[in-house]
C-alpha cells in the first residue's frame, strides 16, 4: 500500500514538473518577444535624434523599464523552469554552489516578505554532489523558512559554503537587523521540525550539525570526485 501511494505521489510530482516546465519555456519565448521589440523601438528612436519628438525622455525612460523587468522576468522563469526540470531524475550529479543560488533566488519573494535578506557565499571551487536535486532545494528550502519565520524585519541570513576532505558543508548563519547574532538552530530544535527536517536529510544521505559559536547550523553532504 505505502509502495502504491509513493509511486502515485511520483506521478504527481512528475506531472507538475512535466507541465510547468512546459508553460515557463512558452513564457520565455513571450518575453523573448518583448525583449526583441523594445530593442528594435529603442534603435527607431536612436536613429531619429535628430527629429523633433517631445515626448522622448519619457519613451526611453518607459523602454528602459520595459528592458529591465522583461530581463527580470526572464530569469525568474528560467529558474522556475530549472525547479520544474528537477523530478526528472531521481538522482543526479549537480553542482552545489549552483544548486544553492538557485533556492536562493526562489526563496527571495518569501523573504522579502518577512522583511528579511538572503545572501549566499559560495565555495571557491565547484562542488559536485550526487543526489536528488529537487529533496536538496527542499531541505534548504525549509531550512531558510525555518529561519526567517522567527526573525524579525531587516535580518539576514548567510548561506557559506566550505570544504573539508569529502564533505562539504553549507552553514546557515542568521543575524538580526541591528547586527546581532541569532540562534539559527533554534527553529530547527522542535520537535516537529527537527523530526522533518530530519528526515529530509536521511533520504538525502546527508546530516545536520551545531555549532554555538556563532550560533549556527550546518547541511552536511558528501562530494563526488
Amino acid at each position: 500500500m505505502g509502495a502504491a501511494i509513493l509511486q502515485k505521489d511520483l506521478r504527481e510530482v512528475a506531472f507538475l514538473g512535466r507541465v510547468t516546465a512546459a508553460f515557463t519555456h512558452e513564457m520565455k519565448n513571450v518575453l523573448a518577444i518583448i525583449k526583441e521589440s523594445v530593442g528594435l523601438m529603442e534603435d527607431l528612436l536612436s536613429m531619429s535624434q535628430e527629429s523633433p519628438f517631445p515626448y522622448r525622455e519619457r519613451f526611453d525612460r518607459c523602454l528602459t523599464s520595459i528592458q529591465t523587468q522583461t530581463n527580470r522576468g526572464v530569469e525568474l522563469s528560467s529558474r522556475l523552469n530549472r525547479l520544474a526540470h528537477s523530478p526528472d531524475e531521481a538522482v543526479a550529479r549537480v553542482e552545489l554552489n549552483d544548486t544553492l543560488e538557485q533556492v536562493i533566488v526562489l526563496s527571495g519573494r518569501f523573504a522579502r516578505l518577512r522583511g528579511v535578506s538572503l545572501e549566499l557565499h559560495p565555495h571557491e571551487e565547484a562542488l559536485n554532489v550526487v543526489l536528488s536535486p529537487l529533496r536538496l532545494q527542499m531541505v534548504v528550502f525549509v531550512c531558510l523558512e525555518c529561519c526567517w519565520e522567527t526573525m524579525s524585519p531587516g535580518g539576514r541570513i548567510c548561506l557559506m559554503v566550505t570544504r573539508a576532505g569529502r564533505e562539504a558543508a553549507v552553514r546557515f548563519f542568521c543575524q538580526n537587523g541591528d547586527g546581532t547574532e541569532q540562534d539559527a538552530a533554534g527553529p530547527l530544535s522542535e520537535a516537529k521540525t527537527k523530526q522533518l527536517i530530519q528526515e529530509m536529510v536521511s533520504d538525502l544521505d546527508c546530516r545536520i550539525a551545531w555549532s554555538a559559536s556563532p550560533p549556527a547550523f550546518h547541511l552536511i553532504l558528501p562530494v563526488d570526485i
